[in-house]
């Protein structure tokens, strides 16, 4: 019977926890001064924005990188916190946090707008390539009641319907709506 090194044993194990990192990101909540980064506040004023793709027959990877997040209530900034820097769409089973954005007492509407990077890929069963997302931010408008429920805006994007076949590639023209 062969045995493994101790060194073998560490390296398997390193390799395991790294597979780990990542794993429950959602479920991070924002972190207030002098608060741990694990501590998950209680706080109903902080609500999160996701991104999940849907109708992506044939996909396997509809990559975009994600370049900022603002939002608005009644019309004035407030805090936001980003917590993602790419999403895949293909994975439609899976609501990825875009960031949190806080929203004050008294407030009724709220504007969330999401900015995605210039440039993303994509694998189809028909082939593979590069996604041209230069468009405006994916901005929508709701009251702050549709909010209170879950605690959440997802964004549903189509990706069938906004990836629309070019010369080189796909390029996004973001067909949205948002549920709670």
């Amino acid at each position: 019977m062969k045995t493994h090194s101790w060194t073998t044993w560490v390296a398997m194990m390193s390799l395991a926890g790294l597979s780990l990192v990542g794993c429950g990101e959602d479920s991070l909540r924002p972190v207030r001064d002098g608060e741990s980064p694990t501590a998950q506040p209680q706080d109903p004023t902080w609500y999160e924005l996701r991104i999940r793709g849907v109708r992506a027959q044939g996909y396997t990877a509809a990559l975009l990188g994600i370049e900022s997040m603002s939002a608005t209530a009644d019309g004035q900034p407030i805090e936001v916190r980003l917590r993602a820097n790419h999403i895949n769409l293909a994975d439609t089973e899976h609501a990825h946090l875009v960031g949190y954005f806080f929203m004050p007492e008294g407030a009724s509407d709220v504007r969330l707008s999401v900015r995605l990077g210039a440039f993303g890929g994509f694998e189809h069963e028909s082939g593979a390539g590069m996604i041209d997302a230069r468009t405006g931010p994916i901005t929508l408008d709701t009251k702050v009641e549709s909010l209170r429920r879950n605690g959440r805006a997802t964004v549903l994007l189509d990706v069938e319907k906004s990836l629309t076949p070019e010369r080189h590639g796909r390029r996004l023209l973001p067909r949205t709506r948002l549920v709670y």
